[in-house]
């Protein structure tokens, strides 16, 4: 029975700031991001300097991020994990869930697992070399080798393919009527054969992500990542090719659009002396963050007092029976 195939994240989140080394493999431990509908995208066949990308601006949904030790279970099922990188969302009011399992000594970063709603990935034969920090423009690791095994509903099977990480490409980037950035993009692409009992190779899964950093003074991470996952399983009927386009929220210039049949908005934008959540949802927990990814309280009302806040941008993370959503929100 054919079966859906859920958007996949990003594999790797690494890249170089306007052709300047970068140190990290992620920004700081809370990262929000808005999903952008991927509808006339650029092309990002193209490599080289002084290149230019513009996306558009219409959101559909908002993931947050987060950077968690494993757990006791996690550590059996993905031995050597030292760092999980957490996704959780709602996008065209559906939620999604996706950890990336890795293994980070020092300055060297492998993934060894991956789980994107039903999708599993165990690198537990030859895990995912992302590369050593700091990564330079023009950075090239090239045919990794990768396998394992996956699990993808009621399906096991094992995989094995190459990894090809690149630091490929600068220039400016625009999302929407949004201010205009300086970038340098990294390109991951996994190309993994997918092999069921005693069938043998019965498919592929191509992952190809583009990640883009600026050095406009911000935190080191993506400003905005695209994702284009291609699975094609004739014996299982299953054929799915996707898109997943995030910017980073303190950088999109639309609020975000409601989740489901839920209206979510705020009765004024700045705010003075209280936030105040209208909305026709239960509100189970409200978590404000500022730019920096530190969490400044959470709350289980739609008013809440922010007058000792600094003046400047924050982030709310609001739950409900519908899921979550994120608004931005600044403080006088």
């Amino acid at each position: 029975m054919k079966q859906k195939l859920l958007s996949l994240f990003l594999l790797s989140t690494v890249g170089s700031f306007a052709q300047q080394p970068i140190t990290n493999f992620l920004g700081g431990p809370n990262m929000f991001y808005a999903s952008i509908q991927p509808n006339n995208l650029p092309n990002q066949s193209i490599s080289g300097s002084d290149q230019s990308w513009v996306y558009p601006s219409t959101t559909n949904g908002s993931v947050v991020e987060t950077v968690e030790s494993p757990t006791a279970t996690e550590l059996t099922n993905f031995p050597e994990t030292t760092h999980v990188f957490r996704t959780s969302g709602i996008i065209d009011g559906n939620a999604t869930t996706g950890n990336i399992y890795t293994t980070i000594a020092g300055s060297s970063v492998q993934i060894v697992g991956l789980t994107i709603d039903t999708l599993t990935l165990k690198y537990n034969t030859g895990s995912a070399t992302v590369g050593t920090y700091p990564l330079a423009y023009n950075y090239q690791n090239f045919d990794d080798t990768v396998s394992g095994t996956f699990v993808y509903g009621q399906y096991t099977g094992t995989f094995s393919g190459v990894l090809t990480t690149t630091v490929d490409a600068a220039g400016t980037l625009v999302v929407g009527n949004s201010e205009t950035f300086t970038v340098t993009r990294l390109t991951s692409v996994q190309d993994l054969d997918l092999s069921y009992l005693n069938f043998g190779i019965v498919g592929n899964i191509v992952i190809k992500s583009s990640s883009y950093y600026t050095d406009n003074g911000t935190p080191e991470f993506p400003i905005l990542r695209q994702a284009e996952t291609s699975l094609n399983i004739p014996l299982l009927q299953i054929n799915e090719n996707r898109t997943r386009v995030e910017v980073a929220s303190q950088f999109a210039n639309t609020d975000f659009e409601p989740i489901g049949s839920n209206r979510l908005t705020l009765a004024e934008n700045p705010v003075n002396q209280q936030l105040e959540l209208v909305t026709d949802a239960q509100i189970t927990a409200v978590e404000i963050f500022n730019l920096q990814g530190k969490l400044m309280g959470t709350y289980s009302k739609t008013t809440i007092d922010v007058s000792n806040y600094a003046s400047g941008v924050y982030l709310a993370v609001v739950s409900s029976a519908y899921g979550n959503k994120t608004i931005k929100f600044v403080k006088n």
